[in-house]
């Protein structure tokens, strides 16, 4: 994130008591790093397991899991586990090959399914930070502000149930050629 955001990662440092945060870039930039084995499997697996992901992140998630599954049992010491390894990295993000025109959504993510999260405030919260831009724009005439949330276009299911917790008649854009976007603005006089 940029330096401005510094108190928000010491905030999720500070909540999972483990990491460090790392600067990059002529001190513009604030990564959160977790590299510490023992944390990853007994703080940061088990909270992403109770709090799940949405959407593709929600793959990463667990092919990030599968990755540590192969390191923890020292399975990345052959040759086997390095190309598993490989093979993971590669179908990673923007690596990652779902059919065309298929709108991912884990199951947790369905109303109808038994383990379903609702989206709440935290959520939110959170999902803005990371994945949101507030804009104020003032004018001579005219005032705006707008909060606006973009996604790849494979997670419009979320994007969808973003739109539906704001109780709003926001319409789902497109945006770039891979991406999708809500926009909430209101305008005052």
């Amino acid at each position: 994130m940029l330096k401005n955001e510094t108190e928000l990662l010491s905030m999720i440092k500070s909540f999972f008591d483990c990491g460090t945060l790392w600067y990059y870039h002529k001190d513009s930039i604030v990564w959160f790093r977790l590299r510490d084995i023992n944390s990853i499997k007994n703080k940061n697996i088990p909270h992403f397991l109770k709090y799940p992901l949405r959407g593709t992140k929600y793959l990463g998630f667990m092919s990030f899991k599968e990755a540590f599954h192969i390191i923890d049992s020292k399975k990345h010491l052959t040759e086997e586990g390095i190309n598993k390894l490989y093979s993971i990295s590669k179908g990673m993000n923007t690596g990652r090959k779902l059919p065309v025109n298929v709108y991912y959504s884990p199951n947790h993510t369905k109303e109808n399914y038994i383990n379903y999260v609702p989206i709440n405030g935290h959520y939110i919260n959170g999902f803005i930070a990371g994945d949101g831009c507030l804009i104020l724009h003032l004018g001579k005439i005219f005032g705006t502000i707008r909060l606006s949330i973009s996604q790849h276009k494979n997670n419009r299911l979320l994007i969808e149930s973003l739109t539906k917790y704001f109780e709003s008649s926001l319409k789902v854009y497109i945006g770039r050629p891979n991406d999708i976007e809500i926009s909430l603005s209101g305008v005052k006089l």
